[in-house]
């Protein structure tokens, strides 16, 4: 016989799966717009000199910076509403309680998506390399 936790648990494991999924193909696409937005400041910054590393790096750097900033703030309101949860839920029933989070999970969970926040950016822009390389300066500049 199915029980409620086997039949969400079930649910929950394909929309965390589903969330992360889409989670990944929207920093990729963030990340390849903003080359494709940039193409000229690239150019650029090869006329002046800067090696293809060099920018990587620099846009490497500018995404963890946007992406820390975003995990804090998240962080933040997540935690703020676990607690808020926490507190209205602690005293219920049985029904009630399913909904509260213990602190080492959320700081588990926090902890992953820090990973994810460092980890993606960074396969996204190897990949995008090979077109950072590809861009020349003069036309860049004429684009």
């Amino acid at each position: 016989m199915l029980t409620f936790t086997a039949v969400f648990g079930g649910v929950g494991t394909f929309l965390t799966v589903a969330i992360l999924l889409l989670t990944i193909i929207n920093i990729f696409l963030s990340v390849h717009n903003n080359i494709a937005e940039r193409k000229a400041e690239i150019g650029l910054m090869k006329a002046v000199g800067y090696k293809t590393s060099q920018i990587f790096y620099s846009m490497y750097l500018e995404n963890i910076i946007l992406a820390v900033k975003a995990l804090l703030i998240g962080g933040a309101l997540s935690a703020a509403a676990v607690l808020i949860i926490n507190l209205v839920n602690s005293s219920g029933d049985t029904a009630q309680q399913m909904y509260v989070m213990p602190w080492l999970s959320f700081l588990i969970l926090l902890a992953i998506a820090f990973g994810v926040i460092l980890v993606i950016p960074l396969v996204c822009l190897l990949i995008m390399v090979y077109n950072i390389a590809k861009i020349q300066p003069q036309e860049a500049m004429n684009a």
